[in-house]
């Protein structure tokens, strides 16, 4: 199962702690979900910072939202909001290849993006939350013979990872909501990545 860690941030600071301590633990798959206050230099900034090291640990970036800049800056995709640009002009303005993934809250959110070209949906989860919407989703998913995977994300711990997994989650990201300091962040993410490997 894979680990995704997503940086959500209105400091340029904070945004690089986050991601080396994500870098640090063995992260491949790293999603920049900066504040609409943080400017689009200010990101590209940051991916200038740490694309060596992505590089170095061959690890995939995906900007939530900023479309555009995804692909100015050749990141290898984006996240979609439902309530941001249409899933089929992201497409036209992304061109074939970047990775599209798209927020649903629910199956029918789900259903109503049934023939888009996108790569993964991501179901956002409250803490405490049960995992049906996950397990609805995943069996219509089944039922439909559709192999796009499906993420949940939230405060989640490693009996959470397992739940998920049980449930039909492809993969679960997490974000600094699980950890303050960077020691501290870059342990708890190391754990629920052997957790998520081992699934």
């Amino acid at each position: 199962m894979l680990l995704q860690y997503i940086i959500k941030s209105k400091s340029e600071e904070d945004i690089l702690r986050q991601a080396r301590a994500a870098l640090a633990a063995g992260v491949v798959w790293l999603e920049i979900d900066a504040d609409v206050s943080v400017s689009d230099d200010t990101v590209a900034s940051v991916i200038d910072a740490i694309r060596p090291e992505l590089a170095e640990r061959n690890c995939m970036l995906i900007l939530a939202g900023r479309i555009d800049t995804a692909k100015t800056l050749k990141a290898d995709g984006v996240h979609i909001y439902r309530s941001e640009r249409p899933v089929s002009a992201a497409r036209v303005a992304l061109d074939a290849w970047p990775i599209i993934g798209v927020s649903v809250s629910s199956r029918n959110d789900a259903e109503a993006l049934r023939g888009y070209d996108i790569d993964y949906l991501y179901l956002e989860r409250n803490p405490g939350d049960d995992t049906k919407p996950v397990s609805e989703i995943a069996a219509w998913l089944e039922e439909k013979d559709i192999e796009t995977p499906l993420v949940a994300a939230g405060a989640i711990t490693a009996a959470d990872v397992e739940a998920l997994a049980r449930a039909g989650a492809n993969a679960v990201a997490i974000d600094a909501s699980v950890a303050a300091e960077s020691e501290e962040l870059q342990a708890t993410i190391s754990e629920l990545k052997k957790v998520a490997d081992m699934i």
